[in-house]
């Protein structure tokens, strides 16, 4: 894997981890969906038409087809990332849904898409998905019994829709990456937009606006940050290295959550995070 593509993604993953945390202390349901939707719209808008002028996109059915198709994912997304936040601690719902989308991934990247990791590249993404495995703390019961890694789970399965779609999407289209996530954001938003009508309390309300407008600038600019890197990263590094590798968001995310928002360290935790430290390197020198 290019040395640059390592460092675009280690940039992402720390804007990745960084939003979530933020999404989880603010909360905010459907509200802070289209508030963050809306202002990232309204903030990339320039960004994405200077990328699309520069080089000379168009935008035609396939386009247009590919964005609202990602938009449509997003929403799932969103909804039941946030539906596991209210339920559970970020350092549980995270690793969840960042371990099992990758894997879907992953493995549909090397069984279809034709991606072809080396011995050491496999070896330590295995150990990387082990250690994400146990960060959850995934057990029996607690799958049964545990609302937030159900949503977790399920989170995950829509992460790994929106990656095998981007990818195809920013591989096969003439689209700047910036202008790409632009769209799609811009399409999610429109999307849940009749449904934010009906709220008791509508994000551009003067009370909600007050308390979210500025976690949900925050996001937007990580987030779109983030995605761009990662959109770029997979027109020319292999989906099954930047899908795995990404998944060092999840120590930076459990960090934080310890850190930040008292959860508890413990050592299953710490066994875990080293596992991931060591998959990272592996898949990066491999």
């Amino acid at each position: 894997m290019p040395a640059s593509a390592v460092g675009l993604v280690a940039i992402a993953a720390c804007c990745h981890a960084t939003w979530n945390l933020l999404t989880k202390r603010a909360g905010g349901g459907l509200a802070f969906l289209w508030l963050f939707g809306a202002l990232a719209s309204l903030v990339l808008l320039p960004f994405a038409v200077i990328s699309f002028r520069l080089e000379n996109a168009n935008f035609n059915r396939a386009e247009l087809v590919a964005c609202l198709g990602s938009g449509f994912i997003h929403i799932f997304y969103f909804s039941l990332l946030q539906a596991g936040y209210r339920s559970g601690d970020l350092s549980i719902v995270y690793p969840v849904a960042r371990g099992l989308g990758p894997l879907i991934s992953a493995s549909v990247g090397i069984a279809v898409l034709g991606d072809r990791p080396g011995p050491l590249a496999i070896v330590a993404g295995v150990i990387l998905l082990i250690g994400v495995v146990t960060m959850s703390g995934i057990s029996p019961s607690k799958m049964r019994l545990d609302r937030s890694v159900v949503f977790g789970l399920l989170c995950g399965v829509s992460i790994a829709a929106y990656t095998l779609w981007d990818r195809r999407s920013v591989a096969t289209l003439n689209l700047p990456s910036i202008f790409y996530y632009w769209a799609t954001t811009f399409a999610y938003t429109v999307m849940i937009t009749p449904m934010v009508w009906r709220l008791p309390s509508r994000p551009w309300h003067p009370d909600v606006l007050g308390r979210l407008w500025r976690p949900a600038l925050a996001v937007a600019i990580l987030s779109g940050t983030s995605y761009s890197l990662i959109l770029h990263t997979l027109t020319y590094a292999p989906l099954s290295y930047v899908a795995t590798l990404r998944e060092s968001s999840i120590l930076i995310a459990s960090i934080l959550g310890i850190l930040l928002l008292k959860e508890t360290l413990t050592r299953r935790k710490g066994i875990a995070a080293g596992a991931i430290v060591f998959g990272i390197i592996g898949l990066a020198i491999g």
